[in-house]
């Protein structure tokens, strides 16, 4: 009997191993069909996607630094992120620093990977364990969890950008960090110090955040589900893009708590605001390059999801697909309200103003 406990608690012992890794181990891919397909069909998709995007999203940025991509179904969102990555250089990018939320666990500070490569269906990413044992030792806000609890283990923000990662800079390194709330301000900007000292030319951080969750699902009701619904959720998608924009913490939270956006990744996108406050990205600017709704997708009329996608590159002399044509919706209402207001980015706003100018000197 106690030979066979010892067996019962030594192949416990392995299971838990072979579910939840060791630092050492690979983290192997564990989404199901619903969220991407499997081989052989998984590079087919991409590329469809790819094509898609380059007609319904069509941009040229140059220099990228940083991007904030959704991490929805690929049938919901693979447009939209697939619309950003695919202006990456892939001769250039060799580290990818990942920002993603976490879905399931309220915590503070930084969750590091426990895995040393993450085993995708057509492919395996390496991740940059140097850097991992560097940030561990440098502060407690970057810590590991030896727990099934752990958020690396369950959560689809970090799996559904790797897809893409893999796809248009297959040669490199990812630092894929869960971020959870500070207690300050202060805590942020020792984190966004730590990092800003790993990123360089070659290096882009990647945020992975959906935007506003409306419904009953997400027991989120601001206003009531009637015809103008979609255009109250853009503008809520607008108020926090624009806080967001002005790469100001105490002007982002304002936005989070007086809006009802109830954005996923709202703890990542803080850390991209103090990256951008310590210098990170000198020079880059945002590009909006997309945007849809889950509601426009599927045949939920109750729930809502939104998905931006915005890339931080080198000012450009034109703008990007979807901003053209926001833009030219802008300018075709002399009268319009808050409601019938496109997303906006600053490359929008410089060409509305030259707009008006022009204008008024004829």
């Amino acid at each position: 009997m106690k030979k066979t406990f010892k067996k019962m608690i030594l192949f416990s012992g392995f299971l838990y191993a072979g579910l939840y890794g060791r630092p050492q181990d690979s983290m192997k891919a564990y989404l199901p069909k619903e969220w991407y397909p499997s081989n052989p069909g998984l590079p087919s998709k991409l590329q469809e996607l790819d094509q898609e995007a380059a007609q319904t999203y069509p941009a040229s940025v140059k220099e990228i630094r940083a991007i904030i991509a959704p991490h929805a179904a690929l049938m919901y969102s693979g447009v939209v992120a697939a619309g950003c990555f695919r202006l990456l250089d892939p001769k250039k990018v060799r580290r990818v620093i990942l920002l993603a939320p976490s879905h399931s666990l309220p915590f503070r500070g930084i969750i590091l990977p426990p895995y040393s490569s993450y085993r995708l269906p057509h492919g395996v990413l390496p991740v940059e364990a140097t850097l991992i044992h560097d940030l561990k030792q440098k502060s407690e806000l970057f810590m590991m969890l030896s727990s099934k609890e752990d958020p690396h283990y369950k959560d689809h923000s970090i799996e559904m950008q790797l897809l893409f990662i893999q796809k248009y800079v297959p040669k490199a390194k990812i630092v894929p960090l869960i971020v959870g709330s500070f207690n300050d301000s202060a805590s942020l900007k020792i984190v966004a110090s730590i990092l800003k000292k790993y990123i360089d030319e070659q290096t882009i951080v990647v945020v992975s955040s959906d935007f506003t969750h409306y419904g009953p699902r997400f027991n989120n009701v601001p206003f009531q589900n009637d015809e103008y619904t979609s255009a109250k959720i853009r503008l809520l998608d607008n108020t926090v893009l624009q806080a967001l924009f002005k790469s100001s913490l105490p002007t982002f939270f304002e936005a989070l708590t007086h809006s009802e956006a109830n954005i996923c990744g709202k703890n990542p996108l803080a850390l991209l605001i103090a990256l951008f406050q310590e210098g990170a990205f000198p020079g880059a600017v945002p590009h909006l390059i997309g945007y849809e709704t889950s509601g426009s997708k599927g045949k939920d009329t109750e729930n809502s999801v939104s998905y931006v996608g915005i890339v931080f590159g080198k000012q450009g002399t034109s703008l990007t697909g979807y901003e053209k044509k926001s833009f030219d919706t802008l300018i075709a209402h002399d009268d319009f309200d808050m409601l019938s207001m496109p997303l906006m980015s600053p490359n929008m706003e410089h060409a509305y103003k030259d707009w008006i100018q022009q204008k008024s000197s004829y």
